[in-house]
């Protein structure tokens, strides 16, 4: 719940003074602390890493993109879209391996096969805020 008030700040700031980068790393940060909560729904860090994609893509933050594709394809892996997360780890993978980052890469592709599988897919509801078990 910490993580999650201190990544939250970090992207008030960032909003605050104009740093479209710091809240791309700010959303992702979101993501990270979700995905890492024990008995959280994979929809709040996917919603996070979508939208630190989205920025990412947009200012060409290649690093953050391919962080944020691996993440997504882990979240999908674990909902049983293994055709969808292959793709999204296979893109995080090349691009990771372009820019030099062969220890991600390695590790993106480590965690699809270890991703475990939950018994639903993500949901495509945007809806409202959640918050990580405590």
């Amino acid at each position: 719940k910490q993580a999650l008030t201190c990544a939250e700040r970090a992207l008030d700031i960032a909003s605050q003074c104009g740093g479209m980068g710091d809240q791309a790393w700010a959303h992702k940060i979101i993501g990270d602390v979700f995905l890492a909560a024990p008995n959280s729904s994979p929809q709040g860090a996917a919603k996070a890493y979508r939208k630190a994609l989205e920025i990412a893509e947009a200012r060409q933050m290649r690093p953050l993109v391919a962080h944020c594709s691996a993440a997504l394809g882990y979240i999908e892996a674990r909902s049983g879209s293994q055709g969808r997360a292959n793709s999204m780890i296979n893109s995080a993978c090349e691009l990771f391996d372009a820019l030099g980052m062969m220890s991600f890469s390695a590790q993106a592709r480590a965690q699809l096969w270890s991703a475990p599988q939950a018994p639903a897919p993500l949901s495509s509801n945007e809806g409202s805020r959640e918050t990580p078990a405590n």
